[in-house]
């Protein structure tokens, strides 16, 4: 393992970047906020490990996020198998410090623990982080890269310089060593300040953010046309952005961004996922900008923004975005297309604080609202409030609409019988019998045949009464009417 950790701007990515260009097999995993989410954060995974090593993407892809020791260890025995048989794999993680879940960094450091063969373990962080101790409790190397590695020495800042013909006497050299101490970023602003302003180095300065965000303003972002800046606004409402959706959300010749982005030194392109996205100081920059876009134009970056996930299955992104530009019949559809099975509670929270800004005229023209949000609820086994949920949507749409078949309502059925199984009663004889009533043709939810009965798992009896077994029995009969008894 080498862990590669100091503060902005020391040139960690671009460090570790270089190091690898060389490598075949590379899996670099660049890590958002939104990877605290489980699902989010296995889906980022997988699209990673294809632009790896197909062949692995394809062998793991089935197991789900592994949140249980038994399939943390299949990943395992595929990943071991994997690396015996093939070249080297170097895995990046940029940036650590972005993480907060627990049970993602349980992940890492399980992963941090093993010792195979062919497998290198690159984890870049802004704060310091325990892995490389749970790399050696599992009797693996750890090399370490701080600040102080990364750091310029009072030669190296010289030589610097020395290149960029600018000629300074020693003992502004010296001064400059003092105030900015080697960090890479601050020795480049500083020698883009010089030349700027070559009498400078006459007065006394240090280096500090205004510094940075003057550069940045005269050189990467004033020097651009009206619409290149605010492009690079955009770029800021979104996480990273793929080059295909670049050029959707720009109003620019298409030859004239890709001049930027190739000229420009604070935007980074990843190859193996066609994203770019900004340095952190540069993107905080931008983003301080974001009052020089309306309400319209955030609205119709978020919107481009969430149909570009939508189309490539990305449909937690998506529904971040489609809740940004009010779309909500389309945020309905990416959540309902979330797979719901064992759902993390993390992933429920989310889905749920954005169900929970649909204003409510909308939740009343649409009670599929109501369905999902109770679905979750279910899903991460709060049932008595899901149950509550599904019962008051019931008695709605009844008084709504009379007599009339209703397919949410075959939706509240077919939950309130999963509801009974849980709770080990047979209303779900009744309530699959509703369901029918109003989905003729089958859920438009629950797109796949569910079992009755789970693997190994015993149904138990709902009471200890004579008959609760005949009465059980009957009425697993009447929804399984082939089952071989």
């Amino acid at each position: 393992m080498v862990t590669v950790i100091a503060a902005p701007g020391y040139g960690k990515t671009q460090a570790v970047s270089l190091f690898t260009q060389k490598k075949k097999k590379v899996l670099w995993l660049h890590l958002s906020s939104m990877d605290n989410i489980p699902q989010h954060f296995w889906e980022n995974f997988l699209r990673s490990v294809n632009a790896a090593d197909p062949d692995l993407a394809a062998q793991i892809k089935d197991i789900g996020y592994p949140d249980t020791a038994a399939t943390y260890i299949i990943f395992l025995r595929i990943l071991a198998s994997n690396l015996y048989n093939s070249e080297p794999l170097i895995w990046v993680v940029d940036d650590f410090s972005l993480i907060y879940d627990q049970e993602i960094k349980h992940f890492f450091e399980f992963t941090a623990q093993i010792n195979l063969e062919n497998f290198c373990f690159i984890i870049i962080s802004s704060v310091k982080t325990d892995l490389g101790l749970a790399c050696i409790k599992g009797g693996g190397s750890v090399y370490q890269l701080t600040a102080e590695s990364l750091r310029f020495t009072a030669e190296e800042t010289a030589e610097l310089f020395e290149k960029n013909k600018i000629q300074l006497p020693g003992e502004m050299l010296e001064k400059i060593d003092r105030y900015v101490a080697g960090w890479p970023l601050g020795l480049y602003l500083l020698m883009q300040h010089m030349k700027m302003k070559p009498h400078i180095h006459e007065d006394p300065f240090h280096i500090d953010m205004s510094i940075a965000y003057n550069l940045f303003e005269k050189e990467y972002f004033s020097v651009y046309e009206k619409k290149l800046q605010k492009l690079l606004i955009r770029m800021t409402l979104l996480r990273s952005v793929p080059y295909e959706m670049l050029h959707l959300i720009s109003e620019c010749e298409k030859s004239a961004v890709d001049t930027m982005l190739e000229a420009n030194l604070f935007i980074e392109y990843d190859p193996r996922y066609d994203v770019y996205y900004f340095y952190s100081l540069y993107n905080d920059f931008l983003s301080r900008k974001q009052y020089m876009l309306d309400e319209e134009e955030i609205k119709e970056v978020y919107s481009i923004a969430g149909d570009w996930y939508y189309k490539h299955s990305q449909y937690l992104d998506a529904v971040k975005c489609y809740g940004n530009c009010g779309r909500f019949d389309e945020m309905l559809q990416a959540v309902i297309a979330i797979p719901k099975a064992l759902m993390q509670i993390s992933l429920a929270d989310f889905l749920l604080e954005h169900l929970s800004l649909l204003p409510a005229d909308f939740l009343r023209s649409h009670p599929i609202a109501e369905y999902l949000k109770a679905s979750l609820f279910h899903n991460i086994m709060e049932v008595n409030t899901a149950e509550r949920m599904l019962l008051s949507l019931e008695e709605r749409i009844k008084n709504e609409k009379p007599d009339e078949p209703d397919a949410v309502l075959g939706e509240v059925y077919i939950m309130l019988a999963a509801i009974s199984f849980l709770r080990n009663t047979t209303d779900f004889v009744d309530h699959y019998k509703n369901a029918a009533k109003h989905l003729p043709a089958g859920s438009l939810i629950q797109k796949k045949n569910q079992m009755i009965i789970g693997e190994a798992f015993p149904y138990l009896l709902p009471d200890s009464e004579p008959g609760a077994l005949q009465r059980m029995e009957a009425a697993f009969l009447r929804p399984s009417p082939i089952w071989n008894m």
